[in-house]
């Protein structure tokens, strides 16, 4: 549950606090301030980082270029689209491999913020480091991430999505990285992120399905 709000490298909001957050709250400001990216954050951060969840965001607003453009299955072209889908979120559309290009989203208390109560999310190089026996047998294999400055002709590029000291690395060079199952960190809450602009007939009426007969039905009428 979030107290206050912070997030950094998101979108357009390259810093961006809220000392103290209710249950209700009304965010006003005029059009591309960054209204709907703070909903999207708080979306991500609810979800835990549910992949499933952050393409549709990316998809709602035209940047999975996965669904736009892939038809091939060089892995080579898979990370291309990754990268180019996956940086939309990051301020600048920047690929920064350091902790300065980091996207934070989570919790702030007297201007500190609390790593533990953070979603993060950061591009990332590294390489499948394997050991194999005298018969070629692989004996153990681990990931190894590599600094900014160093230089490996068989790296790759992933991203590193951490809850506090949980963290997981994506890879992107896979068909659809979010069919990697990956489903957020514990996520067991449920809710429902609600665009700001045209939500279907059908989210709609579940929505409503989930309130119908009980108690609810008449708060959602005096709407």
């Amino acid at each position: 549950m979030l107290d206050s709000l912070y997030i950094k490298n998101f979108r357009n909001l390259k810093e961006f606090r809220i000392g103290s957050v209710d249950r209700i709250n009304l965010i006003t400001g005029k059009n591309n301030t960054g209204k709907s990216s703070i909903l999207e954050a708080i979306a991500i951060y609810a979800s835990q980082a549910d992949f499933s969840l952050i393409f549709q965001l990316l998809n709602h607003r035209g940047e999975d270029f996965f669904r736009k453009n892939y038809n091939s299955t060089d892995s080579k072209d898979t990370t291309e689209f990754a990268i180019r889908s996956l940086s939309a979120m990051f301020t600048g559309r920047n690929v920064n491999f350091s902790d300065e290009g980091t996207i934070f989203i989570g919790n702030i208390t007297e201007n500190k913020i609390f790593p533990e109560k953070n979603i993060f999310l950061r591009f990332v190089k590294y390489y499948d480091e394997i050991q194999k026996n005298e018969q070629g047998e692989t004996l153990r294999r681990k990931i190894a991430y590599i600094n900014k400055e160093e230089i490996f002709d068989n790296s790759k590029i992933g991203m590193e999505v951490g809850f506090g000291d949980e963290k997981i690395l994506i890879p992107l060079d896979r068909e659809r990285p979010y069919r990697l199952g990956f489903g957020g960190f514990n996520n067991r809450k449920k809710f429902q992120f609600i665009r700001t602009a045209t939500i279907d007939r059908e989210t709609n009426g579940k929505l409503f399905d989930n309130i119908a007969l009980s108690e609810k039905e008449n708060m959602s009428l005096m709407l």
